[in-house]
């Protein structure tokens, strides 16, 4: 979950797709590339006006 934080927390001011895609990114460098045996799943929310 850190990884997460810290690339939410790094990208804070980029659009919620430029989020998600970024967290994607960190996690398949974070598993090394190795096929995933499940689907996953990210919803990034943004307040407007935050």
């Amino acid at each position: 979950m850190q990884g997460i934080k810290k690339v939410i927390e790094e990208n804070y001011g980029d659009t919620a797709e430029s989020i998600m895609q970024k967290i994607f990114k960190s996690a398949k460098e974070f598993s090394k590339s190795k096929k995933w045996e499940d689907d996953a799943t990210v919803l990034v929310i943004k307040r407007q006006g935050a």
